[in-house]
């Protein structure tokens, strides 16, 4: 993941960097509605939807400062 920012600065490195957040956090918040579906664990399902809740909001902010900034 880390390594497609490497060789990138400035601006690029930044507008990568939110690109790859997305990408990660999308993933991350796919899994844990996978908890929400398989899992009946009370403390799987608190964290899954804490990090939904947390990661949709951070998703939703990267989003916004891609189009203000690039």
């Amino acid at each position: 993941m880390t390594e497609s920012l490497e060789k990138k600065e400035g601006a690029d490195f930044e507008q990568a960097f939110i690109d790859e957040m997305i990408v990660h956090h999308e993933g991350a918040v796919a899994m844990a509605q996978m908890v929400l579906e398989k899992s009946q664990r009370p403390e799987l399902v608190k964290l899954a939807n804490e990090i939904i809740v947390a990661q949709t909001t951070e998703i939703n902010l990267m989003r916004s400062w891609k189009i203000e900034w690039f």
